[in-house]
């Protein structure tokens, strides 16, 4: 599974049961945090008990502490991040028993794709930080967006908030080299070094849709 419409297609099930693997990162606690609060059975596993781990566990989210293969069991949807290797015991079970198995970022993809106005960040240096500035224009404007950093945004104390406008706004961490990126109704790029070039990279920039912000 990786088409975004499959994606969304299960997650009609409000029943489903769904597997973070590496939960306690920034990025993916906040997904599995929204998750939670839209009434989905979540749970997860991670190496570090970390104040991520903590904060979800308050809500409500089991959590283990390792990655083994007796995690997933009993779960419908297994989704991990670049950390998460082929040899990580919980994807080799999680494939063995055909649980779906899908990246962070098409989940993501998944959750954006129910918005009208789409706003993803990326480049080399500064996202998060011009993410929360973002995402601060817009509460200004007395819109509720919807918003994914890459850090702890101060004034909301997390890395995200469930809005209620048609307003989404995404700290996009990789670079604009996969099919994410494509999804945004606008996007921005800055902070480009060498480093981050590439041919593949740069044919994506090049087709990139940039377009103005009004609000």
């Amino acid at each position: 599974m990786g088409n975004i419409r499959e994606i969304l297609n299960y997650l009609e099930n409000k029943d489903l049961k769904i597997f973070f693997s590496g939960i306690g990162g920034i990025s993916m606690h906040a997904i599995a945090a929204a998750l939670h609060q839209r009434g989905y059975k979540v749970g997860g596993s991670d190496i570090v008990e970390s104040e991520s781990v903590k904060k979800l566990r308050s809500m409500g989210i089991d959590i283990h502490i390792s990655h083994r293969s007796e995690n997933v069991a009993g779960y419908d949807l297994f989704v991990y991040n670049a950390r998460i290797k082929d040899d990580n015991p919980e994807m080799i079970e999680a494939r063995r028993m055909n649980i779906p198995v899908i990246k962070r970022l098409e989940i993501l993809g998944a959750l954006m794709s129910g918005y009208k106005t789409s706003i993803g960040i990326s480049g080399a240096h500064g996202k998060s930080a011009v993410t929360s500035m973002t995402s601060e224009i817009f509460m200004q404007a007395k819109t509720a967006p919807t918003f994914f950093i890459g850090a702890v945004y101060p004034p909301v104390n997390s890395a995200y908030q469930t809005g209620k406008d048609d307003y989404f706004i995404l700290d996009h961490r990789a670079f604009p080299s996969n099919k994410l990126f494509r999804l945004f109704r606008n996007s921005r790029i800055f902070g480009v070094t060498p480093s981050s070039l590439s041919a593949k990279v740069s044919a994506h920039v090049i087709g990139a849709r940039v377009s103005p912000l009004s609000v």
